[in-house]
Order: structure tokens, then C-alpha cells, then sequence
């Protein structure tokens, strides 16, 4: 992890273990001014979804904030649909969690953003 802060480097984006997962890497090592986002997406198509919604994610980025939708299939509606929405800040220490609201805020759908969609 040194050598990632060093590097600085912002996110890690997985997929295989076909499970979603949302957090940043300050949970597990402790690296002082430095957290890198972990982002690790569901399956968007497989038949080995591990006990979750086929799922994918979609990452709005207008640093200092980020925001991870995880888009889930939804058999009531037929269709994927927004399932959960995490929402960062990148400050001194790396990247945090901000508190949940529900929804994105307007400072990630007014601003410039860079959007990834991770499957």
C-alpha cells in the first residue's frame, strides 16, 4: 500500500469473485495521509452471482467526490435499477465515506464528472 500512496493512486476496480463490495482501504492498512477506494463489482451476466442480484456499478467521479451506484437486477420492475448509492470525499487522510442520504448530490449532477461503468 505505500507504494500505491506513493503512486497515488485513487481506486482499485475488481469483478471476479462476482460480489459487490464498496469501501476504501484505510479499513485494513493503515498508511498515514493515504486511502484508496476499493471497488469490486457484482456480475452483471453470470449465473454464479454468489447469492446477489445480477449487478454492475457505475462510478460519477467530480473530485473531490465520487459516488458508486450499484445498479441491481430487479425482478419486481423487470429491469436493473439503482440498488445502493455510496458517496466519498477525498480529503488529507485519502478517501472517506460521507454520511447516506439517497441520493446523488447536485454537486455530481451539475458538475463536470467522469463516469466509469464497471461490470
Amino acid at each position: 500500500m505505500t507504494g500505491f500512496a506513493g503512486c497515488h493512486v485513487d481506486f482499485f476496480l475488481s469483478g471476479h469473485l462476482h460480489t459487490t463490495y464498496v469501501g476504501h482501504s484505510a479499513t485494513r492498512y493503515k498508511v498515514a495521509g493515504y486511502s484508496a477506494l476499493i471497488i469490486q463489482a457484482g456480475t452483471a451476466t453470470s449465473t454464479r452471482r454468489r447469492g446477489e442480484a445480477n449487478a454492475y456499478n457505475i462510478i460519477r467521479s467530480a473530485r473531490p467526490r465520487v459516488s458508486v451506484e450499484c445498479v441491481a437486477w430487479n425482478p419486481d420492475l423487470g429491469e436493473f435499477a439503482i440498488s445502493t448509492i455510496e458517496r466519498f470525499c477525498h480529503g488529507p487522510d485519502g478517501w472517506a465515506a460521507e454520511p447516506r442520504a439517497g441520493t446523488i448530490t447536485n454537486e455530481l449532477q451539475e458538475g463536470p464528472t467522469n463516469t466509469i461503468a464497471a461490470t
